[in-house]
């Protein structure tokens, strides 16, 4: 991982040295080019000038600088050829440590800090950074032990405050970490670490726009920062905004080709977007470079899903699972997938499973109640629907679909109670209104069954079903002109509704219109046999 470096050359040990000798080695040696520093601390070793606290001095800087270069083995074999020549030297242990950081050598690293802080106790930048270090080995507590030590021993520590916040954040505790990192920035306003940390701490909370603010801030003060623009894309995702969302995720694979994170989050804006195939080139690059990814195998299953393939869908789903088996939302998809493959009983071992491993959430009720109910277990599905409406009171859905088992088992009463609530919880739900006019259809109340199928005809014009079941009441209360006129709409919005065309020519033999009662039939069972 990479932190923000404080970049110290310490100039104290040379001042005893004479200048003439060598003022040029000894300004490129503390220089802020990394490729000076190479230069003029090579040329002071090469030439093995002064004691052996200068030699390790010089060997330190060029350790730092073979570290900014990315040169980590040249870079730990100078800090360590330091601490040989110097095992006094604190900093070269500091530096050393900071190499391992970057590294993945998380316990070399905490080996030399401990060091170093004995060697020098008021060392804010060893407790800084070994609480970074703690927070790579998930150890929180203990990196926010040594956070306050080192803000305690300097308060105006920048980086300790960010590395207390990074491990409050991890904690759960996002107010204290976002104060941490607020206080982080008005000691340093232009720190564009603190911006990054806290846009993803804001994230985490759900403070979009926010973290959209702070994302824009580390893009402006360090533009060639990938993990920026992939905070800034998240919160564009947060926002709904999915076109700058992957122009974001784009920007931040051009800095990193091998932003595995970014890849999968431009595949959820591509998904998002409905642009189905670029979502699962980019599901499928992350899954590449992650193999690990159960998120990226799980999205790519639902778009591949949405296009209809589903023993990929399901292979996807089976993937996520195998890495992580306790995963509810795969099981969850996977029981779509069987569910539109029309294998309710798959659907319902996965939707149970979902229920057994995340009892609190909805969808998986929801569906598994559609699969009882499309297998004919009505009780079932009636206990599902309600389990749903009892974790959510206010989700209409839940209502209008226990309206819809009512319904088939021809509990009316209870069937136009439940689409009653649902449309009180959400008066523009079209389908509600449909169901409830057609139980009341049921119980021979024509007249709320009409009112009802107006409002679902209002919400929702283009419902052909709608308009064919109120030419069916409307014949029956002997308004033929009516019902006419609602089954030639029906037809005229579905052209290959072959119900309209049915019932248009009951019409059409109960007025005596017999040859247009032949083409009606004609056309109905020309479309049922295709």
């Amino acid at each position: 991982m990479r932190l923000h470096r404080v970049w110290l050359w310490y100039l104290l040990i040379i001042w005893s040295l004479s200048f003439s000798a060598f003022a040029d080695d000894q300004s490129d040696c503390t220089s802020d080019d990394p490729n000076r520093v190479l230069q003029g601390c090579g040329r002071i070793i090469d030439a093995e000038r002064g004691e052996n606290a200068v030699l390790s001095w010089a060997y330190t800087n060029r350790g730092v600088a073979y570290d900014m270069l990315g040169q980590y083995d040249r870079s730990l074999a100078d800090l360590t050829e330091a601490i040989r020549i110097d095992p006094a030297n604190a900093r070269a242990r500091y530096e050393r440590a900071f190499t391992y950081l970057d590294v993945d050598q998380y316990d070399r690293a905490i080996t030399d800090l401990t060091e170093a802080i004995r060697l020098r106790q008021s060392y804010a930048l060893a407790y800084s950074l070994r609480s970074a270090v703690w927070h790579e080995k998930n150890q929180y507590d203990k990196a926010i032990k040594d956070a306050n030590e080192a803000i305690r021993l300097n308060p105006s520590l920048t980086t300790a405050f960010t590395n207390r916040g990074r491990a409050y954040g991890s904690k759960g505790d996002y107010d204290q970490a976002i104060a941490d990192h607020t206080e982080a920035l008005r000691l340093a306003p232009e720190f564009d670490t603190a911006y990054l940390n806290r846009s993803g701490i804001r994230l985490l909370k759900g403070e979009f726009e926010q973290a959209l603010a702070d994302a824009d801030e580390a893009v402006r003060l360090n533009p060639h920062e990938p993990k920026s623009y992939y905070n800034r894309g998240r919160a564009y995702l947060g926002t709904r905004q999915n076109d700058p969302a992957i122009v974001d995720f784009t920007e931040a694979l051009n800095l990193n080709p091998k932003y595995a994170e970014a890849y999968a989050s431009r595949g959820i804006a591509q998904l998002n977007k409905g642009l189905r195939e670029k979502a699962i080139a980019d599901y499928t690059e992350a899954i590449r470079l992650n193999p690990n990814d159960t998120e990226s195998y799980n999205n790519r299953g639902s778009a591949r899903d949405d296009q209809g393939q589903y023993d990929q869908a399901i292979a996807d789903y089976d993937a996520a699972l195998r890495l992580n088996p306790l995963y509810s939302e795969a099981y969850y998809n996977r029981g779509n997938a069987y569910g539109h493959m029309g294998n309710n009983a798959k659907a319902i071992v996965d939707y149970t499973e979902a229920i057994r491993l995340n009892p609190n959430a909805v969808a998986p009720y929801l569906n598994l109640c559609a699969a009882h109910f499309e297998s004919g277990q009505f009780d079932q599905a009636i206990a599902d629907c309600t389990a749903a409406v009892r974790l959510n009171p206010q989700d209409a859905i839940g209502y209008r679909n226990r309206g819809t088992i009512y319904f088939q088992i021809e509990k009316y009463d209870k069937a136009i109670a439940d689409f009653s609530k649902a449309i009180d919880l959400d008066p523009k739900i079209a389908l509600a209104y449909s169901k409830r006019a057609t139980t009341y259809h049921a119980k021979g109340q024509y007249d709320q069954a009409i009112k009802d199928f107006n409002e679902a005809i209002r919400l929702d014009p283009n419902s052909a079903n709608a308009f064919l079941n109120r030419g069916i009441v409307y014949g029956e209360v002997g308004q033929n002109e009516k019902a006419l006129l609602d089954f030639n709409e029906a037809i005229r919005l579905r052209p290959d509704f072959a119900l309209a065309y049915q019932n248009r020519g009951d019409l059409f033999t109960q007025t005596g219109q017999g040859q247009k009662a032949v083409e009606d039939y004609s056309k109905a069972n020309q479309l049922n046999s295709q």
